[in-house]
């Protein structure tokens, strides 16, 4: 009786630690969201009728002053989860044309590299359409911030502690097409192009395919997932490669809504 008496002790004190844990972190995201002006936040912008928007934030693995997170080797069978969820929107079959700002590209990666690993990161998810041009680069922008102006923008600012990037997706709720997708990442943290391969690299920066693959898979309409070794984790950590490879529950949740063979 006494050991069952300290195990309940001991699983109520965990659920009080893991609940205030929750708490605290809903907080501290509230006081961040009320700090953001209302003219450079996507949420509270006025939206056309029958247009919705969506937010979407990647985050640090683990969470530490000054370091990136752990990036952790894929487990055996880990990135063979058949796990995924959908978004209610998905890229009209002509495709979508993107643009990069590239005055906001980070110092340490020229324009070109940029543009290269984004590219790259799209080729990831090309097997959801025939069309060549599906993710089409549309060339340069000027826009500083993600917002509903008819152009899918990608670019680098200065976001929240804590935040590796932000993905904003417009679409029609009535066919369900995306009207327009924003990627945006966080200048302050440090970033990389990287040319190392396998599921991580030594750099203590965030490597910008793996982390524009997942922002990607956002656009196309998957939700994040808990499986850590598949692309749309939630998650992301300093020096982490696998998230450009996508797992299989990546690929069935993708399929899925286009309707696609496995490749």
């Amino acid at each position: 009786m006494k050991v069952r008496s300290m195990l309940i002790a001991v699983m109520a004190c965990c659920a009080l630690t893991l609940s205030c844990y929750v708490l605290v972190s809903y907080a501290q995201s509230l006081g961040s969201e009320r700090a953001i002006a209302a003219d450079d936040d996507p949420l509270l912008h006025p939206l056309p009728p029958g247009i919705r928007v969506r937010a979407f934030i990647h985050t640090p693995r683990v969470v530490q002053p000054n370091h990136t997170g752990i990036c952790k080797e894929t487990v055996p069978g880990g990135d063979e989860l058949e796990w995924y969820d959908v978004a209610p929107w998905r890229i009209g079959p002509s495709g979508i044309t993107w643009k990069l700002n590239e005055s906001t590209v980070p110092a340490g990666i020229s324009a070109s590299q940029a543009r290269s690993a984004i590219d790259d990161a799209f080729s990831a998810w090309s097997f959801i359409s025939p069309n060549p041009d599906f993710f089409f680069d549309g060339g340069k922008t000027t826009i500083k911030t993600a917002k509903l102006d008819g152009t899918n923008a990608i670019l680098w600012k200065k976001l929240r502690a804590g935040i590796l990037g932000e993905t904003y997706v417009w679409y029609d709720t009535v066919t369900g097409l995306v009207v327009e997708a924003d990627s945006v990442f966080n200048s302050a943290h440090p970033w990389v192009v990287s040319n190392a391969s396998g599921d991580c690299s030594d750099f203590d920066a965030y490597d910008l395919q793996n982390i524009a693959t997942h922002e990607l898979g956002h656009w196309i309409g998957l939700e994040h997932v808990f499986a850590e070794d598949l692309t749309m984790f939630l998650f992301g950590a300093g020096g982490e490669l696998k998230k450009r490879s996508l797992g299989v529950g990546d690929v069935l949740g993708a399929c899925f809504i286009y309707g696609c063979d496995m490749p």
